[in-house]
């Protein structure tokens, strides 16, 4: 039981830190040809709904 959480757990590790690559160059810089560039309008996507979100209240008037 012990081996099998160990094991679950290094895989999570893992999968988030290939994720974490991937989104620290929006592309595809390490391993093109795993990635060819389609996770960059996602986090784009994400980072533009994050600035409208949070400058929603800033705007002038």
């Amino acid at each position: 039981m012990n081996i099998i959480r160990i094991i679950l757990i290094s895989i999570l590790a893992f999968a988030f830190g290939f994720w974490l690559i991937m989104a620290s160059n929006m592309g595809p810089a390490y391993w093109p040809q795993v990635m060819n560039g389609s996770l960059d309008i996602w986090i784009r996507g994400l980072l533009l709904g994050r600035v409208e979100h949070s400058q929603e209240g800033t705007a002038d008037s």
